[in-house]
């Protein structure tokens, strides 16, 4: 009888604990899927812009090679400014760089575009400190030296590009800086010109 009894009380507490991880599971597959799409769509270009303190930024972006090309490869903000190598560092990125824009726009004052071009080189060079720093891997996410036909470039590019990625060598930015957020009095950043200057990228 003893035995009977405790056997019949086991089973409500398998049971209860069949019903956690049957709980569990489906809210970290629910849970998983909607960080995903919540990830996706904070990286996403229009979600960027949507700020207007952008605006004038954004449509300058709009010039440049990085949106429209002949390839119809086309770049946005998350693909420049958020690593995706690891999903930590895409996390961490990604919260310390909303967190930053937040404290500018409600703390430091840039809310309206005439106080973003105000303190544009500040920005530039706190974007061009954060590429060196990493040694430019977002660029390198699509740009892949491996990839690219060296005897079809120029000598200049060829002789940059075989040491990219070695102990001293310069980053992309060094050569490539502001590119994909060209200056208002610029071509529009097409590749040739903003390429030969030493100017830095544009925070976004």
């Amino acid at each position: 009888m003893a035995s009977k009894g405790s056997g019949s009380a086991a089973r409500p507490g398998l049971f209860f604990v069949a019903i956690v991880l049957v709980v569990g599971l489906i809210g970290g597959v629910f849970g998983t899927g909607f960080s995903g799409v919540v990830l996706h769509q904070t990286s996403d270009t229009e979600f960027c812009v949507s700020c207007h303190v952008y605006e004038d930024f954004a449509e300058r972006f709009k010039t440049t090679s990085h949106w429209n090309n002949a390839r119809g490869v086309r770049a946005g903000c998350g693909d420049c400014h958020i690593p995706e190598h690891s999903w930590w560092t895409m996390i961490r990125e990604k919260a310390y760089m909303g967190t930053k824009d937040v404290w500018q726009y409600f703390i430091g004052g840039i809310d309206t575009p005439a106080e973003f071009r105000q303190h544009r080189e500040r920005l530039r060079k706190t974007a061009t400190d954060w590429f060196v720093a990493n040694d430019s891997i977002t660029c390198r996410s699509c740009h892949a030296v491996e990839a690219m036909k060296l005897e079809a470039q120029g000598p200049g590019g060829r002789g940059a590009h075989q040491v990219l990625g070695t102990p001293n060598a310069p980053t992309c930015v060094a050569c490539h800086g502001g590119i994909a957020h060209p200056d208002p009095e610029s071509d529009g950043g097409d590749g040739d010109t903003t390429a030969a200057r030493d100017g830095p990228p544009d925070a976004s």
